[in-house]
């Protein structure tokens, strides 16, 4: 399995967004990718983007899937967030080794 990415942003002259992405395999051999996005434009969603990237990458490696982990992600991105009405969307997928 391989994996590029290429990142393009939805705005001429964007330089900062919320948008982030990850894979990693875990010891058993499975792919995890995930995908997400922080409402709004700018250094402070660009910021929440890659702690939520991180912790992902940091739940996954730590054996979290599901619900669990992505309600672990839930409470970074309370406790992270400038403001109550910033929220962000995600979408995972995991495959595993023998497809």
């Amino acid at each position: 399995l391989r994996f590029a990415a290429r990142y393009r942003p939805g705005r001429s002259r964007a330089l900062l967004g919320g948008d982030f992405y990850d894979v990693v395999r875990t010891p058993d051999g499975t792919v995890h990718a995930m995908i997400g996005d922080v409402c709004g434009h700018g250094p402070d969603e660009a910021a929440l983007g890659v702690e939520l990237r991180i912790a992902w990458r940091a739940l996954t490696l730590a054996g979290l899937c599901g619900d669990q982990l992505l309600s672990t992600l839930q409470q970074v991105l309370e406790h992270e967030r400038p403001d109550d009405e910033i929220f962000a969307t995600l979408c995972t997928v995991d495959i595993a080794p023998d497809g």
